[in-house]
């Protein structure tokens, strides 16, 4: 990145610990942005060509295709009436593009456990969000929240639980916020 390799070493000294990144560092986001600062650019450039978004938080990568899964077999094929014009949306070559440009880049993807597809019918999480048409918590995560504010009332909530509470709060505030 055009650093002298002095200041590559101090900076790699003062990030890691006995050799290697401390998992949750408050260094940990910009590192993550340095190493994949290339991976961004070239699959930001391709998923832009479909009329997408593509965005990363950490090592959870999220792309957003406008029609992609529409199910065609929804509306029965008119007779005698020429095809409508497909959309153009992408198939499972964007699949294999996007992971030959990760593994050129030099990581590697779980597609077995990792990679999802999830279409407009379905609910959509994100890094533990619900993010269909608005950004929402898990409904499981939400009642969570509901009873310990009633627990709260009841004066039954421990000062360990309040904590957590107010936490919950500002996440869900700050949720409000975005929407």
């Amino acid at each position: 990145m055009g650093w002298s390799a002095e200041a590559a070493t101090i900076l790699s000294r003062i990030c890691t610990h006995e050799g290697r990144l401390p998992q949750g560092a408050p260094t940990s986001p910009a590192i993550s942005n340095l190493v994949c600062r290339r991976l961004d650019e070239r699959l930001t450039k391709l998923v832009k060509r479909f009329d997408g978004r593509y965005t990363r938080y950490a090592d959870d990568m999220t792309i957003s295709l406008p029609g992609l899964g529409r199910n065609k077999r929804l509306r029965r094929k008119p007779k005698n009436k020429p095809p409508l014009k497909r959309p153009r949306f992408p198939s499972r070559s964007l699949i294999t593009t996007l992971r030959r440009i990760i593994e050129e880049e030099g990581f590697v993807i779980q597609m077995k456990k990792k990679l999802r597809v999830q279409r407009p019918h379905q609910r959509q999480t994100a890094t533990g969000l619900v993010v269909n048409r608005a950004i929402h918590l898990p409904r499981a995560t939400r009642r969570r929240i509901r009873a310990m504010q009633h627990r709260q009332r009841l004066g039954q909530l421990d000062a360990a639980r309040q904590k957590q509470l107010r936490g919950w709060e500002a996440l869900l505030n700050m949720l409000k916020q975005q929407s």
